[in-house]
């Protein structure tokens, strides 16, 4: 049976990832720095066999011991996926330099660290495929998200030319580039606007894609051994505008961020 390993599995995108892969017949190490005590419980009650472990994704070494425990537990690895993630809210002058830090380590730091600790797994795989979640923001530049849009660009960068390097060696590579998602994701960010930060976050949670889709849609992506995907009506028309309309959207997003400004400056707009 295929053994996938997951990085970030404690909620949201990477409990739905560990839920699709189980359902499909593969066998599970899934690891987070949070307990992953539910997703566990939720895994067994499926009667999946499954390696749980704390990793922090920012650390090279635990990674590595990760690889290890997976070889002699099941002594393959067919699939990693790189899901781990957070981020802050705020304009850049408004974060720490230990938050700007933070985001770039694990986002960026976090994927480099998992694909290069399991490259030795995957070459041994019939067919190894790494996974790598970014963001639609990986198409886009967004205000109040700069660290976040910096890692996401530098992680679909390093996924294309990764998977030119990787091609001979019948490993695939693919990147995620998944729209806004009803995940608590944005609750958990670092921020110095808390009540604003709330709004976002409630407005994700109402209207995004369901994890499940993005689940459902790298499962498919691993099958095909697809570059690229998109996930959500946002990110696809984020892509759309991006080729064809280029100018709409950096004109939309200062509209956007002019509101937030507004919104945290009650006197600007009597100015």
């Amino acid at each position: 049976m295929p053994v996938v390993a997951i990085t970030g599995a404690g909620g949201g995108i990477g409990t739905a990832l560990a839920q699709r892969f189980a359902a499909q017949g593969y066998r599970l190490a899934i690891a987070d720095v949070s307990p992953l005590d539910e997703v566990e419980t939720t895994l067994d009650e499926m009667g999946v066999e499954c390696l749980v472990s704390r990793v922090d994704v920012r650390k090279y070494d635990e990674l590595s011991a990760w690889a290890d425990a997976i070889q002699a537990r099941f002594g393959r690895l067919d699939v990693l996926i790189n899901n781990a993630g957070v981020t802050t809210w705020g304009t850049l002058s408004e974060q720490a330099a230990e938050d700007v830090d933070w985001v770039l380590d694990v986002n960026i730091r976090g994927v480099t660290n998992g694909c290069h600790a399991f490259l030795p797994l995957l070459r041994r795989a019939e067919r190894g495929q790494i996974v790598n979640i970014a963001s639609m923001i990986g198409l886009f530049a967004m205000p109040l998200q700069t660290t976040y849009t910096a890692s996401k660009w530098a992680v679909r960068g390093f996924s294309h030319a990764l998977r030119a390097e990787l091609r001979r060696e019948g490993i695939g590579v693919t990147v995620v580039l998944p729209g806004l998602i009803s995940t608590p994701f944005l609750a958990g960010a670092r921020s110095r606007d808390a009540e604003q930060q709330a709004q976002v976050a409630s407005l994700m949670k109402r209207f995004g894609t369901a994890p499940g889709l993005v689940a459902k849609r790298v499962f498919r992506a691993v099958r095909w051994n697809r570059g690229e995907i998109r996930v959500g009506w946002d990110s696809h028309l984020v892509a759309f505008l991006q080729r064809f309309l280029p100018g709409l959207l950096p004109l939309a997003l200062r509209v956007i961020y002019g509101a937030f400004l507004t919104q945290k400056d009650p006197s600007a707009a009597s100015e």
